[in-house]
């Protein structure tokens, strides 16, 4: 057991480590792309006063009236500095240009030539230009405008230059030409025309001999929530060396993640993951929208997909369509977002492209997040495992620990196979309440509910049930009554034990279900993502993970020689375990308190003070010896005094009705944090506010049940080196409350790929959609750092 102790702490350093190398990568989010294929100069940077020019320029030398006029707003760059995409990815803003037109004169939208891809350390996904770019807008010019005379044309062009340092640049750019009855073409333009167009995105029907088929895996979408969306390509045939890259546009509100590319002879199959934005409107239509870049030697094919997204009414019945083709393509795809069609191919940024979603194409880091992260299965089945060995030593689990300890101690003395089966039982405990949680998500997200890790102690009557089973497994260990089943049921009583084991693996996962461990996040986060049976496997395998250090135990009993021999000290020490299990009632208490509020506690210590007296009665009246009569009688008036309590003291404290005058009184978290540090409360429009105005916000999502939450704010945000750093820095502070129920919480925290709490994220200045988000597991320095890359409030 030390053993076992030891290397799940330093397994949950190692986790620790890993994340604080992947903080650690915060700078690249300014930084430039690293040159992939295109071998592009990006070096040191230098100065960014022209590091990019602007210039309007007009595929015709006169304006016609009447007729449409091709203008474009070329852009070139210094070596090593580059300019973004419509979408720039993880990093980056998109050129935007602010017209100054006569009356009369529309521009229409940017027409964006296909851009590079990027992948630097860390998985940092970019798209942007290098060198030189065109992007081209239609100009609508009226039919009344005279001939003869001359009409300027005025533009603001602003864009984000970076090489090592990203600079803001812009430029007022304007052209006079003569209004004229025929057009007369540019020759000093045409090339920058041509190649503009030559790498503009087209529909798949542009190209002869393609077909084109797209699904759904939902029949509608809720707001706030994601499905996939797949696309089957006909008539291509490709090389070995073909790369395709995959890039997500931007269309608000449904944002696109990576692909998953499976080519199989000429057929190409694409899947990605989308999500709906809570603020889209309920039964209407969006659009999603990416472009498929495909090079093969000198042939080329820039494919723009899209597909129409019904967004679902609140009372729409969901349905999943098209199972088996998503399944098919989500088991076996062999490119993410770039590569050559081979498994592992290296994508247009030189990275390796697994099967899985890197969310590059969101926009913006939070955005980047807010799908699975890249990977195959495996690699979270492996993560989950990770993370369920370390839900061990969490704070939400070490109480249970007294059960686990108190088992092996008093088994102790028992045969080799004895000793296996009892693990084994605790095993099935914890993988049958793991299933029943994965079986119990998957139906209430079919259902169309946003539900997360930890949710059911969400549900104040969940917590007061929990209050009564560890409080009744106290007084067991305190001796005041002991489960005595019939005379000759359970045979030598062995029966019993392994029930007893099995039910210590029912407490374990729930119990655990409140904490969220290292590489535990991220696999929660896929599998919530995910079809049923990828959640079904995920959450089995976090079981096999907690159950994993007893299983073993079990099969080498040579270990249990460590343990002490069975002897008189085993009373005190169950007793002593006792209190342990007191202190996780008291904690469940606390957590009660934040969702009834003070009176609703009293209530429940004296349904509990019932219990007690039942839980006596049985242990004074029934033992071996009682006849059938007396147990009928004492479970009778068990029951009866179990139900009257519940009745007399819960039932209108857990009505809707309690329940709704408990919110209004209670107080936010917020009230928790110390040191006189005033929290702003969190919704999704006060967080983009404060941000747009020029705030640097701090972004905590806590719930008084989450014992790793109080953990990092006691050791970590409380602590006076980070109050001083948001001090120094005039940051923000916001908290949200996830104690109880809150859709807006759950939308957010889909959204960066995260099922549970403790969330953590830091949004600089005038950046909404850029957030630095944090580990669950936090230290001082991670949150010091992260603020110091988001730089000061405005």
């Amino acid at each position: 057991m030390v053993l076992f102790v030891v290397a799940a702490a330093l397994l949950a350093a190692a986790g620790q480590g890993l994340q604080l190398g992947w903080m650690g990568l915060g700078p690249a989010l300014a930084a430039p792309p690293a040159g992939g294929l295109d071998e592009l100069p990006f070096e040191a940077p230098g100065d960014a006063a022209d590091a990019v020019t602007a210039e309007l320029v007009a595929e015709s030398r006169t304006i016609v009236p009447g007729q449409t006029l091709q203008l474009g707003v070329h852009l070139e760059m210094k070596p090593g500095w580059h300019t973004y995409w419509q979408n720039g990815g993880d990093a980056g803003l998109p050129t935007t240009i602010q017209w100054d037109l006569p009356e009369g004169f529309v521009a229409g939208p940017i027409e964006w030539p296909v851009p590079h891809r990027y992948v630097e350390s860390g998985d940092i996904v970019t798209y942007g230009y290098a060198d030189e770019v065109t992007l081209l807008v239609a100009m609508n010019v009226p039919a009344d405008v005279e001939v003869g005379e001359a009409i300027t044309l005025k533009a603001q062009v602003e864009w984000l230059q970076c090489k090592s340092l990203c600079v803001p640049g812009e430029a007022t750019v304007s052209l006079r030409l003569p209004v004229a009855r025929h057009s007369e073409l540019d020759p000093a333009a045409a090339p920058l025309f041509a190649a503009a167009r030559e790498h503009l995105p087209r529909p798949v029907s542009d190209y002869e001999g393609l077909h084109l088929d797209s699904f759904l895996s939902l029949n509608a979408v809720p707001p706030g929530q994601g499905a996939h969306v797949a696309f089957i390509i006909d008539g291509l045939s490709l090389s070995g060396k073909a790369t395709l890259t995959w890039f997500p546009e931007l269309h608000p509100p449904v944002s696109v993640g990576e692909a998953l590319i499976d080519r199989t002879n000429g057929t190409l199959r694409v899947v990605a993951p989308l999500e709906v934005g809570a603020e889209a409107e309920a039964a209407s239509e969006a659009t999603m929208a990416a472009v498929l870049k495909i090079v093969d030697g000198s042939r080329h094919w820039y494919l723009r997909l899209t597909e129409v997204v019904p967004i679902a009414r609140p009372d729409q019945q969901l349905r999943a369509q098209h199972e088996e083709l998503f399944g098919a393509i989500l088991e076996g795809a062999a490119v993410s977002g770039g590569g050559s069609g081979a498994p592992g191919a290296g994508g247009e940024g030189g990275g390796t492209a697994g099967p899985g979603v890197s969310g590059g194409g969101a926009g913006g880091t939070g955005a980047a997040n807010a799908f699975a992260p890249t990977g195959s299965v495996w690699r979270y089945l492996l993560l989950a495992l990770i993370g369920g060995v370390i839900l061990n030593i969490m704070p939400c689990v070490l109480p249970v620990l007294s059960l686990k300890v108190m088992g092996f101690v008093s088994h102790a003395d028992r045969d080799r196979a004895t000793v296996f089966k009892l693990g084994l039982m605790f095993a099935a405990g914890v993988l049958a309440s793991f299933l029943t949680l994965a079986l119990v998500v998957v139906v209430l997200q079919r259902a169309g509910a946003l539900l997360g890790w930890g949710f059911q102690f969400q549900n104040p009557t969940f917590v007061v049930v929990m209050i009564a089973i560890i409080f009744g497994f106290g007084l067991n260990l305190f001796g005041l009554f002991e489960i005595v089943p019939p005379v000759g049921r359970l045979g030598q009583g062995v029966t019993n034990h392994y029930t007893e084991q099995f039910f210590n693996g029912v407490l374990a996962t729930i119990l655990a279900t409140p904490c969220s461990a290292p590489f535990l996040g991220t696999a929660l986060g896929f599998a919530f993502t995910q079809p049923p049976w990828v959640i079904v496997a995920i959450f089995l395998t976090i079981g096999a993970g907690l159950a994993l250090p007893y299983v073993l135990l079990s099969i080498n009993p040579s270990w249990l020689r460590f343990v002490p021999k069975p002897g008189p000290w085993m009373e005190r020490f169950k007793q002593f375990m006792g209190f342990l299990l007191m202190a996780t009632a008291v904690w469940l208490l606390w957590v009660l308190g934040q969702q009834l509020g003070g009176d609703g506690v009293i209530q429940v210590l004296w349904f509990v003070l019932v219990l007690s007296l039942v839980l006596w009665i049985h242990g004074a009246f029934l033992d071996l010896s009682a006849s059938r009569r007396r147990r009928i009688v004492v479970w009778t008036v068990g029951v009866l005094l179990l139900v009257g309590g519940w009745k007399y003291f819960l039932a209108g404290t857990l009505s809707s009705e309690g329940l709704a005058r408990a919110a209004t009184q209670r107080g936010t978290v917020a009230t928790q944090h110390e040191g006189g540090r005033e929290w702003v409360t969190f919704t999704p429009q006060k967080l983009e506010a404060t941000v747009r105005a020029g705030k640097t916000v701090f972004l905590d999502f806590t719930a008084a049940w989450c014992l790793t939450c109080k953990a990092n704010e006691k050791a970590v945000i409380d602590s006076g080196e980070v109050q001083s750093k948001f001090d120094e820095l005039g940051v923000v502070t916001m908290v949200g409350d996830w104690t109880q129920r809150d859709p807006e919480i759950s939308k957010m925290l889909r959204r960066y790929g995260r099922s549970g709490v403790p969330f953590y994220a830091v949004f600089p200045a005038g950046r909404p959609d850029d957030p630095i988000v944090l580990p669950e597991v936090i230290n001082r320095s991670m949150v010091v750092d992260a603020l110091e890359k988001a730089g000061p409030s405005r």
